[in-house]
């Protein structure tokens, strides 16, 4: 079985994977979901000052690193797609996997907020905060949604081709209308190079259907051995 790192989208931490992390440690993979800075639960948790697409890179860097992991198979969702480029750039030797989960896929130099449609920016720009250094949960978000550190979506990514032997996966939400990654499923879908995956739900998979996504990370990584 394999050892899942999970890496969640923007204003939401390791809680969002609460069901899939127990759905794929019953099937005996060892899973460890993080929170990235900014986005914890607690506002007195938060450090303050602005915080940038390398700092959530770093916190997964220091993660992985402090935690021992190796062989790792991760797995990131929405924003947390910018990331995952990122941590596959700087740990290669740590990496054999990479699961897309309707996450952004960035080129080098380019930033979420470039990569989002005029509808998400229109949206995401309605929700900024008075200080405009971060975004506010939108209405209807869990509780424990915090607000998303603005500079992240503002920095470019600056990862380059990850390492061949990592292999590729992506989960395309289609029931999503107002979706930015129909081009990118679309163009992942007729690259021989990554495995793609279509599946009628929301966005919010990991909350709305977390059995579906759970039983196909599974399939993926079992697949991947």
């Amino acid at each position: 079985m394999s050892t899942a790192l999970l890496i969640p989208g923007s204003f939401e931490g390791e809680w969002v994977y609460e069901e899939v992390a127990e759905r794929l440690g019953s099937d005996g993979h060892q899973v460890f979901p993080v929170t990235l800075s900014g986005l914890e639960s607690d506002p007195g948790a938060r450090r303050p000052g602005p915080v940038n697409l390398d700092d959530h890179i770093a916190d997964v860097v220091s993660f992985v690193t402090e935690q021992g992991l190796d062989d790792l198979v991760v797995c990131a969702h929405s924003y947390g797609g910018m990331v995952l480029r990122g941590v596959c750039a700087a740990l290669p030797e740590r990496c054999r996997g990479a699961i897309y989960v309707d996450a952004f896929l960035p080129e080098p130099g380019e930033s979420c907020w470039m990569l989002l449609n005029d509808l998400l920016r229109e949206g995401f720009g309605a929700l900024s905060a008075a200080d405009g250094r971060a975004l506010l949960p939108p209405p209807g978000a869990d509780p424990r949604s915090a607000p998303h550190p603005v500079a992240s979506l503002l920095q470019a990514s600056r990862a380059g081709d990850p390492a061949p032997w990592i292999q590729h996966a992506y989960i395309y939400a289609s029931a999503w209308r107002g979706t930015p990654f129909a081009e990118t499923y679309e163009r992942l879908s007729a690259d021989p190079a990554w495995e793609t995956y279509s599946i009628f739900t929301d966005h919010e998979i990991m909350r709305s259907n977390p059995e579906i996504l759970a039983d196909l990370l599974h399939k993926i990584m079992v697949n991947w051995d």
